[in-house]
């Protein structure tokens, strides 16, 4: 069964293949070991990374109505004073959506899904402790002057990481993901 793009994956099978072939240079262990798996393989995990990455939790909403994955999405701007996001009954009019990527994310999605599948092919449960162990989270925020401290793991860690190879995923999605904590 291939890879219903729209359904269960971003990207098409012939994609992945392209941008890892692009992006990795032929010595690459991630390469080789891409290449060496079958497209049944490929398929399977390009599907679970999707699928981990749709579980993460994600700012604004999915733009189309029954979109059955989590991008393309849009957000809602302000508008004045106080906050307004105008959805009609089958959906937003696109007036005052406010897209940080101007695609609705699609771009960063394939590119996280097909680097989320590569690296869990090649490193395993082995890059997922890692990644998730390095995570740092928001302890504390200060307004003026501007103040951040981060430390300990982050909230994602526990849940919604799962299935996230690499602080690289998390970094290309991290335009679009919510401070909210994601329920399983």
């Amino acid at each position: 069964m291939s890879l219903e793009v729209g359904i269960d994956s971003y990207v098409t099978l012939e994609e992945a293949n392209e941008y890892i072939s692009k992006h990795f240079a032929s010595d690459d262990k991630l390469l080789i070991n891409w290449n060496e798996r079958t497209d049944n393989d490929k398929e399977a995990k390009l599907r679970e990374s999707c699928e981990s990455i749709n579980n993460l939790k994600f700012r604004g909403k999915r733009r189309g109505i029954g979109q059955e994955l989590e991008f393309p999405r849009v957000l809602g701007s302000t508008c004045g004073i106080g906050f307004r996001l105008y959805i009609s009954q089958f959906e937003d009019n696109g007036l005052i959506s406010n897209d940080i990527t101007g695609d609705g994310g699609i771009k960063l999605a394939k590119k996280a899904q097909i680097l989320n599948a590569l690296y869990g092919m090649t490193l395993g449960n082995q890059a997922l402790n890692s990644a998730t162990n390095r995570f740092m989270m928001l302890t504390s925020k200060k307004a003026g002057p501007i103040s951040e401290t981060y430390g300990g793991r982050t909230h994602y860690s526990d849940n919604a990481l799962v299935g996230i190879y690499t602080e690289k995923v998390y970094s290309i999605l991290q335009p679009w993901l919510s401070n909210s904590r994601v329920t399983i």
